[in-house]
């Protein structure tokens, strides 16, 4: 069979999609099609072999950042992250990282997801993990959806006793101070 423009095959249609998304400036958008693609789409082994080579998964954001995640913590790493937004939300939200055996970590929220200017601020090598719940209980799940193996989760506030129960479980060491 033969395509035309009148019936273009899907990877076409996509290609032209997402070119338009980023056309429009809408990386928002365009964020949520990669993350959604990842997520949905079978991907587990190739973002673990990845990771496992050293490469970079870029998820969050959608545009490849240049710097480092560098030699900083995770707990510090969840703090920075955490003091990008106003008091009143810090006081009502946390940030939690959780860090995996390929290297990779993932960011997520209390929230559903990251604010934007959290988002802007996620290193090469970090990812938001997107979910309901407690920050540190999104990071595992976000981490094994990936096919990751998560080792550690460090928080911005104390880790409550459910989630330090849930990551025990898990196998995964609590890196900051329980609640």
């Amino acid at each position: 069979m033969i395509a035309t423009m009148q019936d273009p095959p899907t990877h076409v249609v996509v290609s032209v999609e997402l070119a338009m998304f980023f056309l429009s400036g809408d990386v928002e958008m365009v964020g949520g099609a990669l993350r959604w693609g990842i997520l949905h789409v079978g991907q587990r082994k190739a973002v673990r072999e990845l990771a496992e080579d050293g490469g970079e998964i870029l998820i969050a954001g959608s545009i490849k950042r240049k710097g480092k995640k560098g030699n900083v913590d995770a707990a510090t790493r969840a703090k920075e992250i955490h003091d990008l937004v106003p008091e009143p939300t810090r006081r009502r939200t946390t940030i939690a990282v959780t860090e995996t055996k390929e290297g990779t970590r993932i960011v997520s929220s209390s929230e559903r997801s990251l604010r934007p200017s959290q988002r802007a601020a996620l290193h090469q090598g970090e990812i938001e993990g997107i979910g309901l719940g407690h920050a540190e209980t999104t990071g595992l799940a976000t981490a094994r959806e990936l096919g990751l193996t998560p080792t550690g989760t460090a928080a911005s506030r104390p880790t409550c006793g459910n989630c330090a129960s849930s990551l025990k479980a898990e196998g995964v060491q609590t890196l900051s101070p329980l609640r």
